[in-house]
């Protein structure tokens, strides 16, 4: 029985957060949570989501105000049923240093065609919300297989 899922992108402050709590709004007997690949090197690590994801996210009924970006890391891998990432090469990363994910890790669009779900940072309001509705639509499909 699916217990909980880790949505993965590279910072955590825009993607994951926001299919984190759309997740949790979706299904909230799953423990969901979110993670980056590169909020290590980055600096993100405890930072808040990006602004411009929540006031759009905001708009969707889902609040990341609370929301702190943290390092993707071995436990977090360990201790989830499920992990979802937003691009084939978090995939294929992911995959290749952590081995234990290799039959549970897929990608965030499986549903939707597969496809890479872009990094709106730094980019305009229109882009967040082309990524948003991507995500949203994924989401729903999750939710329909578990």
């Amino acid at each position: 029985m699916l217990k909980s899922v880790l949505v993965v992108c590279a910072g955590n402050i825009c993607r994951s957060p926001y299919a984190e709590y759309t997740l949790r709004k979706l299904l909230p007997d799953l423990k969901v949570t979110s993670a980056g690949t590169i909020v290590s090197i980055s600096h993100l690590e405890g930072k808040p989501a990006d602004f411009m994801a929540v006031q759009i996210a905001s708009e969707y009924g889902i609040n990341l105000k609370e929301h702190r970006a943290r390092q993707l890391t071995s436990e977090l891998i360990n201790e989830h049923d499920v992990i979802l990432v937003m691009e084939r090469e978090q995939l294929e990363e992911i995959c290749h240093n952590f081995p234990e994910a290799n039959y549970k890790a897929f990608l965030f669009s499986r549903w939707i065609g597969a496809v890479n779900i872009d990094d709106p940072y730094q980019k305009d309001d229109l882009t967040f919300r082309l990524v948003f509705n991507k995500i949203e639509d994924a989401a729903l499909e999750w939710v329909r297989k578990f």
